[in-house]
């Protein structure tokens, strides 16, 4: 078969790719025949595959394709059986689509080729990878030259495809599922929401004075006697579950915060809620332990990955920048220390790793929490720490402090700096000692407390009655939206079982849903979330070059799966709503 002819076909998920294929120079590119043949190395983990749960083999590093030839008799047993390649060098993929062998790999719908040119790919091959493998088990192998040419990189390979499809699964799990945690929180959370004040109007009111956010982790012992001598030196947040570590050694924050939807949140606020601290807060926080906050609640703007809270901010003429939640509650106070004007910010007890084998500071987690933690099966990775001796971390620290490293980043004006004696090195953040930032940058505010306590005593600013005028037009506005969604799946299943033009009126249907609010604040979300689930359905349409009435029959079906899941939706928080108005 030609290599335009492979070229087309590849095209089909890497075009841009396949357009600058050609004009690749393959000169200097090694062959090593045969390699494969024979490689206990690679074959070993194979012998998995007779687990029937393993549908999805990623290989970093396509070589001479020979482990298609291997994995031939494997993939036709079960059309859902999948191999996904990346290849760092194009020289091999233009080299491979010229051969025999190559065109029987490129021509296999149940194969995908990727190029890629970094693993800091945010939309290409990566991306759409997690995609196609959400709630499928996978294993991550090497052709065994990349494994031993490439060891490191193999490495950053299996761990980056490990974390960020772990991250995808929970997210969109958690959206296929309606998302019944986070609406019922928010919910439920809208009717204590008169009490609090608003977070935006600390914005920009700290300016040039330090603050100092605390994490979890074990070095936070030997440091809670330096954050006991403070006074008006710095502004002082403990994120999360820290907080029971700090009053533990009777250490009182300026501000705590917590974000977490989880139900371990009632158990770590019981604990906390002996003092009246202020709270910063989201409306995604577990109901629940919202209702146990005793001190001032400090309501900050927005919600990680839901637009809902817009709508009814918009109804409080509140205007706030976006404020990433990032991946805990270190990288949101981050956020909004940054926000108030502080800096520069110290971390201290963020270890994001296993210092001398443990996972929080002492006074963090209840016995019954203890138990659960160590029944689980963690994946350790090795790094280093700012010393340069190697540390126990996990994939979901890595990203944790790849977000603050990219913050420092985009936030140059603001200087990061990390006083965690111990745990993972943070890329370009500045380490020091406790005592070194005490010396360098400390110095007192004598009216800081004042000015704290003045923010504070602002007046509520959520009446009850805008609450109930935005939750009456919100249902509102749901009901219309299941009225337009149920015409538009009535229409698409007549036109899936005799294929027909479309009615006239469906035009003007989905132009009033799309100006719904509903749609606009909730049900967008979700359409688009449902639409990328299904967009390895409408590849595999291509791939199988199904064609006229059949695929139009079929990208139909498609659609009214779609509908039919944004009408589950809508019901959902309609029925929460409700629920909510009558806790």
């Amino acid at each position: 078969m030609s290599f335009q002819k492979n070229l087309d076909h590849w095209s089909l998920y890497a075009p841009k790719e396949a357009v600058l294929l050609p004009y690749v120079d393959e000169k200097g590119l090694k062959l090593i025949e045969g390699k494969l043949k024979g490689e206990k190395g690679f074959y070993e983990p194979f012998k998995k595959l007779d687990e029937p749960q393993v549908p999805v083999i990623l290989i970093y590093g396509v070589g001479l394709g020979e482990s298609y030839s291997l994995l031939a008799d494997w993939l036709k047993k079960d059309a859902n059986h999948k191999i996904i390649y990346f290849e760092e060098d194009p020289r091999v993929i233009k080299h491979l689509l010229k051969s025999k062998l190559g065109s029987s790999l490129i021509q296999d719908p149940q194969v995908e080729l990727h190029y890629i040119s970094s693993f800091d790919d945010k939309e290409g091959a990566f991306e759409n990878t997690y995609w196609s493998m959400v709630g499928k088990k996978f294993m991550v192998v090497a052709h065994p030259s990349y494994l031993e040419w490439y060891p490191s990189r193999f490495e950053e390979f299996q761990n980056k495809i490990f974390h960020e499809s772990a991250i995808k699964n929970s997210l969109v799990e958690e959206y296929l599922q309606l998302s019944v945690p986070f609406f019922r929180n928010f919910y439920a959370n809208l009717n204590e929401l008169p009490k609090a004040i608003r977070g935006d109007k600390f914005f920009d009111q700290f300016k040039g004075i330090p603050a100092i956010i605390t994490g979890a982790g074990p070095s936070l012992e030997k440091q809670i006697p330096r954050l006991k001598d403070l006074k008006s030196e710095a502004i002082l947040f403990s994120g999360g579950s820290s907080l029971n570590a700090l009053l533990h050694k009777e250490v009182k924050p300026d501000f705590a915060a917590a974000i977490d939807p989880n139900s371990l949140q009632i158990e770590r606020l019981k604990d906390s809620q002996r003092e009246a601290i202020p709270f910063i807060y989201r409306t995604r926080l577990h109901f629940e332990a919202a209702k146990l906050i005793k001190g001032k609640r400090i309501y900050v703007p927005g919600a990680g990955g839901y637009d809902l809270p817009n709508f009814f901010e918009e109804k409080f003429g509140i205007e706030a920048p976006f404020i990433d939640e990032g991946f805990n509650v270190v990288n949101f106070l981050i956020q909004v220390a940054t926000l108030m004007g502080c800096n520069p910010i110290i971390l201290v007890g963020v270890d994001l790793a296993f210092t001398n084998q443990k996972t929080y500071a002492s006074g963090v987690v209840s016995s019954k929490e203890k138990e659960d933690f160590q029944a689980e099966d963690f994946a350790h990775i090795i790094r280093e720490d700012y010393q340069g001796n190697k540390v126990a971390t996990q994939w979901k620290w890595l990203a944790e402090a790849e977000w603050i490293a990219r913050f420092q980043k985009e936030h140059p004006d603001t200087t990061l700096i990390n006083a965690t004696e111990g745990g993972l090195k943070i890329e370009g953040i500045e380490h020091l000692s406790f005592n070194e930032v005490k010396e360098k940058y400390f110095k007192q505010h004598p009216e800081l407390k004042k000015t704290i306590e003045k923010h504070l005593n602002q007046s509520p600013s959520f009446s009850q009655k805008k609450i109930d005028e935005a939750r009456e037009e919100l249902k509102t506005s749901l009901n219309k939206s299941i009225e337009y969604l149920k015409i538009l799946l009535e229409d698409g299943v007549k036109r899936s079982k005799r294929f027909t033009n479309a009615a006239p009126q469906i035009s003007l249907i989905e132009q009033e849903l799309l100006d719904e609010p509903a749609y606009s604040y909730i049900l967008d979300l979700f359409n688009s979330v449902y639409a990328r689930m299904q967009s390895k359905d409408h590849l595999d349409l291509k791939l199988r070059k199904v064609k006229g009435a059949t695929l139009e029959k079929e990208k139909l079906k498609l659609q009214n799966k779609r509908v039919q899941f944004l009408i589950n939706v809508s019901e959902v928080n309609l029925k929460l709503l409700d629920w909510a108005k009558g806790i």
